[in-house]
């Protein structure tokens, strides 16, 4: 089966049937970080039945391939946008990802007609459920019937909350003819594989990330990724500059404060005069103007 290549942001994507993940073979306990995390779709074909529901998707199971047996999730018929979602219910470091479509359990060839329907895909990895916060893992430009697999493998070293696959057929715009008219969600099975806690790395994600101030670091090598809030710098060993705190340092002090905590905004130092309050956002108005106000 063919394989084939496509460079995302931050790493090389590289996926295929038989692809050979090395970071497994550096570990006893590869952990699939998806399984049983609440799970989200658009559209569900038989709303509230839960033969097609999106959870199908993260339940471990990937036995029957076959989408009306309760292992798959099934969008409804006719749609333009398709998408599915997992919440990983924190934001960890991910490693790759593996994709089971639906095959009905016959031969994954030109006379599977849905092989039509995953053509086109994307798959995303975000801090929210909207897709475009995240970073893009994978966007399928090249597959046809006969070179798409079933079984996809997607390498994408990044961190985030949400796994997102996402598929459009719209109107007024141009798709191969190999591509099905409306868009579908028809997945039996995502795994997430990546690190259970944030902070680790390596061989069973049991090694620390190397600098103190580091959130997220590279599931493989430990280069920070991301730093904890009030920190910057390659290596987060920088402390945010006066007048910011918080999150790469973007968020701004009080004005009406003499100095604030880098992680958090309090006002450490104290008010400027007529201000108080632990972020000095209430007037401090004294007993003798309050008696002048009457």
């Amino acid at each position: 089966m063919a394989a084939g290549r496509f460079v995302c942001p931050d790493a090389l994507t590289i996926f295929s049937y038989f692809h050979v993940n090395t970071f497994l073979n550096d570990i006893t306990n590869a952990v699939n970080i998806a399984l049983n995390k609440p799970a989200h779709q658009l559209n569900q074909y038989q709303p509230g039945v839960d033969t097609f529901d999106a959870s199908n998707a993260v339940d471990g199971k990937k036995s029957d391939l076959n989408g009306l047996r309760g292992q798959c999730v099934l969008s409804a018929d006719h749609k333009e946008i398709a998408t599915w979602w997992v919440n990983l219910t924190s934001i960890l470091s991910i490693h790759h990802i593996i994709i089971y479509y639906r095959t009905d359990n016959v031969a994954w060839d030109t006379n599977n007609g849905y092989t039509t329907r995953i053509l086109g895909f994307s798959l995303y990895v975000s801090n929210t459920t909207v897709r475009t916060d995240g970073k893009l893992c994978f966007k399928d430009t090249s597959f046809n019937r006969t070179t798409v697999p079933a079984i996809i493998n997607i390498t994408c070293i990044v961190h985030g909350q949400y796994v997102i696959y996402y598929n459009e057929r719209l109107p007024n715009k141009t798709y191969s003819s190999y591509y099905s008219p409306d868009a579908h969600n028809e997945l039996c099975e995502v795994e997430v594989y990546g690190c259970p806690t944030a902070g680790l790395y390596g061989p069973n994600c049991s090694v620390p990330c190397p600098d103190d101030n580091c959130q997220y670091c590279h599931i493989e090598t430990g280069t920070c990724q991301g730093c904890k809030p009030g920190y910057k710098g390659h290596r987060c060993e920088m402390v945010c500059p006066a007048g910011f705190f918080g999150k790469i340092c973007a968020e701004k002090c009080n004005t009406t404060c003499k100095g604030c905590n880098n992680v958090n905004g309090r006002c450490e130092y104290g008010c400027h005069s007529g201000w108080k309050g632990v972020y000095c956002q209430a007037r401090n108005v004294s007993n003798k103007t309050k008696q002048n106000l009457k």
